[in-house]
């Protein structure tokens, strides 16, 4: 949440919505979560399909 310029302008975005900061980092984790399944399960086509 300190070095990457995106995901502070997340945090600063949904602070100023009025999430906290345990909101902020479950939705993150979700997210990164999500985006690994992908990478991972379209390393191997294969195995997707069946």
């Amino acid at each position: 949440m300190g070095h990457d310029a995106r995901t502070r302008d997340y945090v600063t975005r949904r602070t100023g919505e009025g999430r906290t900061k345990r909101e902020i980092m479950r939705s993150l984790k979700r997210y990164i979560s999500r985006q690994l399944f992908r990478t991972l399960n379209g390393a191997n086509p294969a195995m997707a399909s069946t």
